[in-house]
């Protein structure tokens, strides 16, 4: 199972130029037809993110909710031994704590496959990126 990266859902919430093909891929994983991962961290930083762009409470609120809908999304909760870890994919891949906690992540699951538009992942050995259209 892949997992989810924090910009597809944001293409979506923020009504960005991709949020059609997340749309999608997100439909997909709320109807149990996809199963795939996301992380708590994620999630947070989904709403940090939203609440920077000014959408309302209820506009996260309404986010935070919709993660319960997905029928074929788990979420991943991130301990302290994770994120500890992660400073070390920091210095290892020169990632920055979000994408560095979102491999941790997929190291601890057994994820190979992260769907995103983050480039960065391309430089971090043993993981493929690819983008929701290329989601099969």
């Amino acid at each position: 199972m892949p997992l989810i990266d924090a910009n597809v859902f944001l293409e979506v919430e923020l009504g960005q130029a991709r949020s059609k093909e997340c749309s999608s891929l997100l439909r997909r994983l709320s109807r149990g037809e996809l199963e795939a991962y996301t992380t708590d961290f994620i999630i947070d930083t989904i709403a940090i993110t939203m609440e920077r762009n000014r959408c309302s409470a209820k506009s996260v609120r309404s986010f935070l909710l919709s993660i319960f809908r997905y029928r074929g999304l788990r979420v991943v909760t991130l301990s302290l031994v994770d994120k500890v870890q992660a400073t070390r994919h920091m210095e290892a891949y020169k990632l920055d704590f979000d994408d560095a906690t979102t491999f941790q992540a997929m190291k601890t699951v057994k994820a190979s496959e992260i769907v995103s538009y983050d480039h960065d992942f391309d430089k971090v050995p043993d993981i493929k990126r690819v983008e929701p259209s290329e989601l099969r």
